[in-house]
């Protein structure tokens, strides 16, 4: 019970803090909730796998640099952090890392806002659904809530 407590009071504090698109600045960010994040058949609704995909296709489209390598990192459990932090470690310039539910337990949520302060990751974006961070060091260090419409 303690568990669903947390995750309707995470979803609240989620539902009063986030923005919709037109609220959103950045335009790396605006072009991928539009494009990417807001396709038809919902972001939403498909599986951590096909989320990734999606994503990796849209960045390789969006990337002006075609021989350019971006890696991501699908994390549907918090176990084990040196893996993650092998792959930030280790990832090419341009990468990411999709997070299963990071507000499901304090757990979660503790570990997604320590991987948000990292300095290598340098974007965030909270869906409440999945987080999703991404390492691009061209960018300033942003972090986003966004409700996907």
């Amino acid at each position: 019970m303690t568990n669903l407590c947390f995750q309707t009071k995470a979803y609240w504090n989620f539902l009063l803090k986030s923005k919709t698109k037109y609220r959103i600045h950045s335009p790396f960010v605006y072009k991928l909730v539009t494009q990417c994040l807001e396709n038809p058949r919902g972001f939403k609704k498909l599986s951590a796998t096909n989320q990734m995909f999606q994503l990796k296709n849209y960045l390789l489209k969006s990337n002006s640099r075609e021989s350019e390598v971006i890696e991501g990192l699908i994390l549907e459990s918090m176990d084990d952090f040196q893996v993650i932090n092998d792959f930030i470690q280790n990832s090419s310039e341009v990468s990411f890392l999709l997070i299963k539910k990071p507000h499901e337990n304090q757990t979660k949520e503790k570990l997604w806002k320590r991987l948000k302060t990292s300095h290598q990751l340098n974007v965030s974006i909270d869906l409440f659904f999945v987080g999703i961070l991404f390492k691009r060091p061209q960018q300033v260090e942003e972090h986003f809530r966004i409700r996907l419409l």
